[in-house]
């Protein structure tokens, strides 16, 4: 994350615009503001999707003038669109009042900033150094979904897994066990437990859940094995076949069916289950 911020706004609201910049830049970041970037005969458009392109983030501060301007409707849309293509939180809605959001806009992260600006967007600037964090640490962008898992007493952590295409922040209680913690991810995810292939090959979907690749005990809580604000736990599954049918008896058998191809077509069955769960999810890219 090179720390690169496009600012939208509606003119009227140009003080705030240059108002929150001025943060920003003293947070460390690099702020792009139309006004201060684009020269007499420079190309607006240009200038649009050279800073859509290759900005981390894409800041709408949001107002009652910004809901009439078209060229806001536009940034915004292009933004919207390139978040939703990479399942990355990359739009933030800054309000400046109390205006409300457009339909598309409402699920999003949003801050506010009236009727003070510093409170709302020193929130954001956590939010994306605790984002550029995790990033460094798996190596997939910080997903726009915020939701998984929210306790209102929690902190802030990031869950992902080989099978994401993200990392998937999530406000959880430290003191809770992990192996409820990996409950909750798996029943909110809707990923599978098991599956019955033709009624021949039984399969076990098993999780697990890693936090600096040790594996955490299901019973003792994350704080107890070292689980802090802003860590990153992985989450494993295996996929294991345990029976079939005999065609003799009608029985299961798990010692004649590894010699047929009905496990290899189970284990690609299960596969295929376990990653439209994750694509419906939104966890891919």
């Amino acid at each position: 994350m090179s720390g690169r911020i496009f600012i939208s706004y509606a003119g009227a609201n140009a003080n705030a615009a240059r108002a929150v910049a001025e943060y920003l830049r003293g947070a460390g970041l690099s702020p792009l503001v139309d006004q201060e970037r684009i020269s007499a005969g420079d190309s607006f458009l240009s200038f649009m999707e050279d800073a859509l392109s290759t900005s981390d983030y894409f800041l709408l501060l949001w107002s009652s003038e910004a809901a009439t301007r078209k060229w806001v409707q536009i940034e915004w849309e292009a933004a919207l669109h390139r978040s939703v293509l990479e399942a990355h939180g990359f739009l933030v809605v800054g309000r400046l009042d109390e205006h409300p959001l457009p339909v598309l806009l409402a699920p999003r992260l949003f801050v506010d900033l009236h009727p003070e600006l510093l409170p709302g967007i020193a929130d954001v600037v956590r939010m994306w150094r605790e984002d550029l964090s995790a990033e460094e640490q798996s190596g997939r962008p910080v997903a726009s979904n915020r939701s998984l898992l929210d306790d209102a007493q929690g902190v802030p952590v990031y869950v992902t897994s080989e099978l994401f295409g993200v990392a998937v922040p999530v406000s959880i209680d430290l003191s809770v066990p992990a192996g409820v913690v990996l409950l909750q991810v798996r029943e909110q995810l809707l990923l599978p437990s098991s599956l019955d292939h033709r009624g021949q090959v039984g399969i076990r979907f098993e999780y697990r859940l890693l936090h600096n690749q040790i594996p955490l005990d299901f019973g003792r809580s994350l704080a107890e094995q070292g689980v802090k604000a802003q860590s990153v736990l992985w989450l494993e599954c295996s996929i294991r076949p345990f029976a079939a049918k005999s065609p003799q008896s009608g029985t299961l058998d798990t010692a004649t069916f590894r010699t047929e191809s009905s496990e290899f077509l189970a284990l690609k069955s299960a596969q295929r289950r376990l990653t439209a769960a994750v694509r419906a999810a939104g966890l891919t890219r």
